[in-house]
């Protein structure tokens, strides 16, 4: 049978070229309906009929789509409760309908309410919990108990904090009192006429009470003590004196003049003698004389601890600095003598390596930085170049995330190579970038 070409099918294959050649040559804005000379500059695409609408694809549930991962902005047609869904933090939110938003309470108070129907509260025994500052205020729980400042009331009202009733009225021959239980409760009591008078006598009749305290040196006493004397209801004070001879019994005291003069005649001149050359195993040593005494102070050595001398020295044992080291010329590692460059490091060295599974900055604590994208896409934020010059980072790929699960290398600010970022595709692959004090350069891969 011979295959025959049709006008018809020319038309079509001509459309068909004709909508991929301008699909693939779009970049700006696109308008579709009527007037498409005129479109609105804020749009990248715009819609305009008299007659006609959007059709958006009406789907049946949503387990298909959600494999392909879905950008939040999406909206779909749900056909099986007839609604709008819009993908927002990863799930699919229902746009409310004029009936669902006319059932939501107003901020601005509502009306027609019957209160057989309409009501504040919950319907599955759970509390209502009322916020100010998004901190719990007020909890009316499942029983019915309010509670103020506390999220556990246990009676029909129970408030943590004070309370003011700044407005009451005077009362007369009111006989009702209210008490406090050791718990907190509040209860009524009735008092009778003579008892409730006698109680604000009582109270009102208070009178400040004399005090007299004697204070009273004492070489028997080894602490402070206390005395109330009943006879003559005043407060005896001992405090002890100190002579030596309670020893650790006797922690503190005051001392009599005639001791403070043997301290004092005891007391002699103290000063920071030279630095000599010659190192000690106490690291110091004290030349004395009647008057006098000096504190010979001795340099630090491999052996011997002293004071550090603005001359060559060797230290022994193991030191930790807190914080920076800055050497105004070489540093050598792992030998004696003078370096051979800025930095000799004659051994192995360990720099600092981690493996991240997520999003991750770098930070001044890091050397290589491991991406696992076997779960998902990993960005890498670089920091600042500014006042870093000649930091190094080794970035590498790992897992099995494949070309899907790309690893983006972004500066927070400057640029890499002179672009905005750097992304790794394949696994197993790395590079290294350092920088300028201003970028990120990509110095080897």
């Amino acid at each position: 049978m011979k295959n025959i070409i049709t006008h018809h099918h020319v038309k079509s294959f001509l459309v068909v070229l004709f909508i991929i050649i301008f699909s693939c040559a779009v970049k700006a804005q696109l308008k579709v309906g009527d007037n498409p000379t005129s479109i609105q500059k804020s749009s990248v695409l715009e819609l305009e009929s008299t007659r006609q609408g959007l059709l958006l694809p009406r789907l049946t549930d949503t387990t298909a789509i959600n494999a392909l991962t879905p950008p939040d902005g999406m909206i779909i047609f749900l056909t099986a409760d007839k609604s709008l869904r819009l993908r927002s933090n990863g799930s699919w939110k229902k746009i409310a309908d004029l009936a669902a938003a006319n059932a939501n309470w107003s901020l601005q108070g509502n009306g027609g309410t019957d209160p057989s129907l309409n009501f504040i509260g919950t319907t599955d025994g759970q509390p209502l919990v009322m916020r100010t500052d998004n901190n719990e205020r007020l909890r009316i729980d499942a029983a019915g108990n309010v509670g103020i400042g506390t999220n556990n009331p246990t009676a029909k009202l129970e408030v943590a904090g004070t309370v003011k009733l700044p407005s009451l009225a005077d009362g007369t021959n009111e006989l009702e009192v209210l008490v406090l239980g050791a718990d907190g409760s509040v209860y009524k009591r009735n008092l009778s006429s003579a008892a409730f008078e006698n109680a604000i006598k009582a109270i009102n009749g208070l009178q400040k009470q004399a005090l007299s305290i004697t204070a009273e040196a004492s070489l028997a006493k080894n602490t402070v003590e206390v005395e109330n004397r009943a006879a003559d209801s005043t407060i005896a004070l001992y405090l002890p004196v100190q002579d030596g001879s309670a020893g650790n019994t006797k922690p503190y005291g005051f001392l009599r003049y005639e001791d403070w003069q043997k301290i004092g005649s005891g007391i002699q001149t103290l000063t920071i003698g030279t630095v000599v050359t010659s190192s000690t195993v106490k690291g110091a040593s004290i030349i004395e004389d009647s008057t006098s005494r000096q504190i010979v102070l001795h340099p630090a050595d491999a052996t011997n601890p002293g004071i550090v001398t603005a001359e060559a020295q060797t230290f022994g044992g193991h030191k930790t600095f807190q914080d920076s080291v800055s050497a105004a010329q070489t540093i050598v590692v792992g030998a004696t003598g003078n370096a051979n460059s800025t930095m000799q490091v004659s051994g192995s060295m360990s720099l600092a390596i981690q493996t991240v599974t997520s999003n991750y900055t770098a930070a001044a604590t890091d050397n290589t930085i491991l991406a696992n994208t076997t779960s998902s896409a990993i960005i890498i934020t670089l920091p600042s170049p500014s006042g870093i010059n000649g930091r190094i980072y080794t970035i590498k790929k790992i897992g099995t995330g494949g070309i899907d699960k790309e690893l983006t290398i972004t500066p927070s600010s400057g640029t890499i190579d002179g672009g905005s970022n750097f992304i790794i595709y394949n696994d197993w692959t790395h590079v290294a970038v350092q920088s300028d004090g201003s970028n990120w350069y990509i110095i080897r891969k």
